[in-house]
This record gives structure tokens, C-alpha cells and sequence, in this order.
């Protein structure tokens, strides 16, 4: 999925709540990547020009819509392909840390149910969501292992 890139500017985005231990995994990525490998160190034709990441943190902390923090990072950066890195809700136990999704459609919903609009950021976003919690029955609370 990445392969059409090489060689132009990746945006990797570490999406969560870093103060959460089932949200963390996203900020914990972008605050721990050696970026330098991805752009540097990768065999040669398989390699990004450029490699930068972000945390933008969440809407309700900052008041921000993530999507539009992301999107001006972007910009900014003139990325030319999103790597959203995310912690998602499982379904069951036996999902927790056992696979992960893979999407280009951009990321997943949010806690309330709302899908943002990752059109907006201008390049194509792939995401990669890791099960890290269980969604309780009301829908809205995560719990931890």
C-alpha cells in the first residue's frame, strides 16, 4: 500500500489520547520512531524522500477537530501520503493485540460514532488500527485488559 510512495513525503499522524493506556498507541509510535530509518536507512527505491510525524492530540483536550490539525501539518509539510497509527476498539477478547486493520478510507470512527472526513487532508490516508481495548455495551466507555 505504501509502495507508490517511495521516493515522495510521508506524514506519519499518532492518533489518541496519550493520557489513556487503551488510546496511547498512536502518540506512543510518532514519540518513539526513529524517523531517520524510513527516509535514511531504507534499502535504496524503497525509501520516502521525507519522513515527518505528529501527535495532534485530542478534539477534547484542544478544542481542535483532528482531521484539521492533521490536514495543516500536511500542508505544511506538503506531505504527499497519511499514515494514521491508531488504538481501536475490539469486539472480543480474543481480538485484543491479535490483529489490525488496514484501510486507505481513512481513519476510524470516533468514540461518539462519527467518521471525520479524511478526504479534506488533500492526499490519500492510510490507517492502521491496533484492537487495544473492548468497547463496553453502552458503546461509549473502553476497558482495558
Amino acid at each position: 500500500m505504501l509502495e507508490p510512495y517511495f521516493g515522495k513525503r510521508l506524514c506519519i499522524c499518532g492518533l489518541g489520547n496519550p493520557s489513556m493506556p487503551s488510546d496511547a498507541l498512536g502518540p506512543a509510535v510518532t514519540q518513539t520512531l526513529p524517523l531517520g530509518v524510513l527516509s535514511d536507512f531504507a534499502p535504496e527505491g524503497r525509501r520516502f524522500a521525507d519522513v515527518c510525524s505528529v501527535t495532534p492530540g485530542i478534539a477534547l483536550h484542544s478544542n481542535l477537530e483532528t482531521v484539521r490539525v492533521v490536514a495543516a501539518v500536511v500542508r505544511e509539510a506538503q506531505a504527499d501520503l497519511v499514515l494514521l497509527i491508531d488504538a481501536i476498539a475490539a469486539t472480543e477478547p480474543e481480538q485484543l493485540c491479535q490483529r489490525f486493520h488496514l484501510s486507505t478510507a481513512g481513519g476510524v470512527r470516533l468514540y461518539n460514532g462519527d467518521r471525520p472526513d479524511w478526504s479534506s487532508v488533500g492526499v490519500p490516508v492510510v490507517s492502521v488500527g491496533f484492537p487495544a481495548a473492548i468497547a463496553a455495551a453502552d458503546g461509549e466507555r473502553l476497558l482495558t485488559d
